[in-house]
């Protein structure tokens, strides 16, 4: 008679195929994650990239904006055309417009701004020595340079100046 122990040991030649497969499949699966998360990592990793240079461009020409005096010294000659000599004059930096530079160091941004006069506080005349007080809505934005539509950064910020006579 054969002892129980000697069958067991018989019957334990190994995994059947199908046990096999199921392995295989359950391994696959997980890998096939491991691998969409690997890309998703890099997908993040690449726009988080864009936004941090493009903030660090936008901080920049907002700063530059922020920095230019609103009104220059006057040269005397009617600038505005309006037949009077002006007390002041508006920085040309700071015109009204839609402006474009695309002249960062990467080559990858476009950095856009727009400047709109009288905005959000229309032009006031207030009392003397101060007889003209301006406000200029400026907005910063920066876009890929391989997808204009797309704008990773905006700021906008109201600059203000005070003419004084």
């Amino acid at each position: 008679m054969v002892s129980p122990m000697c069958k067991l040991v018989a019957k334990s030649g190994g995994f059947t195929f199908i046990e096999v497969l199921v392995a295989l499949a359950i391994f696959s699966i997980g890998l096939l994650a491991v691998g969409l998360m690997q890309l998703q990592g890099i997908h993040s990793t690449r726009t988080s990239r864009e936004k941090t240079e493009a903030l660090n461009l936008a901080e920049t020409q907002t700063e530059r904006l922020m920095a230019m005096p609103f009104y220059l010294d006057d040269n005397g000659l009617d600038d505005d055309h309006n037949g009077d000599i002006d007390f002041y004059d508006i920085n040309p930096g700071l015109a009204p417009g839609v402006f474009s530079d695309d002249a960062d160091w990467t080559g990858r941004y476009r950095v856009n701004w727009s400047i709109t006069d009288n905005t959000p506080l229309p032009a006031v005349n207030g009392p003397a020595p101060f007889p003209l007080i301006r406000a200029k809505t400026i907005t910063v934005w920066v876009t890929p340079d391989d997808r204009p539509n797309q704008i990773l950064i905006h700021i906008q910020f109201v600059k203000t100046g005070v003419a004084k006579i």
